[in-house]
């Protein structure tokens, strides 16, 4: 394992707190939010990924100095903060935070682990540019997890590590949540229940304002970013889904990238027969369960489990 171990220097800016996921529990939301408070600096370029080397993003910062240049127009006075949902996962990124500011504050999002892996989903359907999920069907999606696992039945043109294909594993938080617990304090882990989130975006951005010891009375517009859903037509998606790692015109795939977007609804995301639902359910329980214990919170009855 490779471990960050960069000194910081007089004139380093140090990122003082990582939303580190989970994907699709709001992270772009409140990313964008805490971008509108003055006391913070956020950098354009959401989801660097610089600390998980061992879930390795083609898109990723891959070198220290590159990853301190996003800071570079933070104030004196502002705190430094970044958003990667897969830090969430990496035993590395655990390791290099703590190494690059043993003081880091983490922020967390959950959400009923099953609504998780069905926005998750359909999310990884509308990514077109690095190797999109090419099973459309969530229920086949997710039978296919241990076999993808060995690398088999991935997108032909896929980018991505194998880790973003399994779903189930990535709705499985507890034990993600004990590694942070077990590497920084407690007071510098906070969890947000998605679900609260959205219900009161206001009164959780106080509670994140007071965590990160900054005001919490700033004018902030709290629109809800990154909606998804399902494609309009499958045999579309499936032809530009082939054709796109055999064309290398930076027109033409920009012009295929706007039919992909043009295919793709926010109004009509893909659904969950019962019979999964119910066994996903079953499943789920102890997850959620452990959850719930960890963090001192019935996460059972909230989510209907």
């Amino acid at each position: 394992m490779s471990v960050i171990t960069t000194k910081v220097g007089i004139n380093t800016k140090v990122v003082d707190f990582f939303i580190v996921g989970a994907p699709r529990c709001g992270t772009t939301s409140l990313y964008n939010y805490l971008k509108q408070h003055p006391d913070i600096f956020m950098p354009e370029f959401k989801e660097p990924e610089f600390f998980s080397k061992d879930i390795s993003f083609s898109h990723a910062i891959k070198n220290i100095e590159d990853y301190q240049e996003l800071f570079i127009k933070a104030k004196d006075n502002q705190i430094k903060g970044e958003a990667s949902t897969f830090y969430l996962y990496s035993r590395e990124a655990i390791k290099n935070i703590k190494t690059y500011n043993p003081e880091a504050k983490i922020i967390i999002l959950l959400k009923n682990p099953i609504k998780q892996m069905l926005s998750y989903h359909n999310m990884m359907l509308s990514i077109y540019w690095e190797g999109s999920e090419d099973i459309t069907d969530f229920n086949r999606a997710i039978s296919l997890e241990n076999y993808r696992k060995e690398w088999k039945f991935l997108p032909l043109n896929n980018t991505f590590p194998v880790f973003c294909y399994c779903y189930k594993e990535i709705a499985h938080f507890s034990k993600y949540i004990k590694y942070y617990l077990e590497n920084f304090n407690n007071e510098n882990i906070f969890v947000i229940i998605s679900e609260d989130f959205m219900r009161n975006p206001k009164l959780e951005f106080k509670r994140v304002c007071n965590f990160l010891n900054i005001r919490d009375s700033i004018d902030i517009e709290f629109i809800y970013h990154n909606r998804i859903g399902k494609p309009w037509s499958n045999l579309i998606f499936r032809f530009l889904s082939n054709i796109n790692g055999n064309i290398h015109s930076k027109k033409l795939k920009k012009y295929i990238g706007y039919l992909w977007k043009i295919n793709m609804s926010n109004k009509n995301p893909c659904k969950i027969d019962n019979n999964t639902y119910q066994q996903l359910q079953k499943e789920f329980e102890p997850e959620v369960m452990e959850l719930s214990r960890l963090l001192k919170k019935d996460l059972f009855t909230q989510w209907q489990l």
